[in-house]
């Protein structure tokens, strides 16, 4: 198995866990990781030659492909996301491994809501329009592939000391949770969304579909996350100094078999621009049923 961005907050946790039934090799940009029993290769997704070397030498018969860029700038979007993607699912292609791509509800304009697997993509953001073209690269690879969409992911890294976020061990967690936290640790306000719902998913149980998905004989669009739609406004009811902002969103559901945390607390910066609003995607195929 190869697994891109091996060494990111959600690929840690694939290699951590799929390196117990799999020989895993996993890739960095800057920074390995020193996980036992894994061989660590640097690789920049925006080199196609690189990308197809690498292929070419594993030869894996599965690629989980977490790498990917945000926040950033457009223009790095379409490298890393879109040109990256693309590089990755044509080298799949030409040494025949399943692909297992990680892509986002963001790419939905939020108008219509309960979005399934069969809607067409209508990114209204430069980050949502090149995860939307990335999966279009997926589609006319011709690699096998599933194209996994997934929410706000919240959790501990893979390496994050055991425990709840108390205590510094939040400074391990997500960027969400270090965000409010270090902030009301700091006495500063923190500015909640009041119109904003997302269903957010514990990153074990992302990770543990991942490489479930590995050996699954499904291909195609399959909508995994939280089975929740919760406001980010609720930290607001713990502090007194979280303040409501508007906007709106929300996310997909996931079978109860992936829930595995109670929700923590989740934000997002203030934006000025226009954002979906209802891009709920629940999972409407059950995962003991799907073909």
């Amino acid at each position: 198995m190869l697994i891109t961005g091996g060494s990111g907050y959600l690929g840690g946790w694939v290699v951590r866990l799929a390196c117990r039934t799999w020989d895993v090799t996993a890739t960095y940009l800057t920074d390995p990781s020193h996980t036992a029993n894994v061989d660590w290769r640097r690789l920049d997704v925006r080199h196609r030659s690189s990308v197809e070397a690498l292929v070419g030498d594993v030869r894996p018969s599965v690629i989980i492909h977490t790498a990917a860029l945000n926040p950033g700038r457009a223009t790095d979007f379409q490298a890393v996301n879109v040109e990256g993607t693309r590089h990755l699912a044509d080298a799949a292609a030409a040494v025949g491994a399943r692909l297992i791509h990680v892509s986002t509800d963001v790419l939905f304009d939020g108008q219509k809501g309960n979005y399934t697997e069969a809607d067409p993509p209508s990114p209204i953001t430069p980050y949502g329009r090149s995860k939307a073209l990335a999966e279009a690269a997926v589609r006319v690879s011709g690699a096998e592939a599933v194209i996994l969409r997934t929410s706000l992911i919240y959790g501990p890294a893979a390496n994050a000391p055991e425990g709840a976020p108390s205590d510094g061990r939040w400074r391990h967690w997500d960027r969400q949770t270090r965000w409010i936290l270090g902030d009301l640790r700091a006495g500063r306000a923190v500015r909640l969304f009041t119109d904003e719902r997302r269903c957010p998913i514990w990153v074990k149980s992302l990770a543990s579909a991942l490489v479930e998905l590995a050996d699954h004989p499904y291909a195609g669009v399959l909508h995994v996350a939280g089975p929740q739609a919760l406001p980010r406004r609720r930290p607001r009811r713990h502090h007194p100094r979280a303040e409501p902002c508007e906007r709106h969103d929300s996310s997909p559901r996931l079978h109860p078999r992936f829930l595995s945390r109670p929700h923590h607390a989740a934000h997002a910066p203030p934006r000025h621009r226009r954002d979906p609003e209802d891009i709920s995607i629940p999972l409407t195929l059950r995962w003991d049923r799907l073909p």
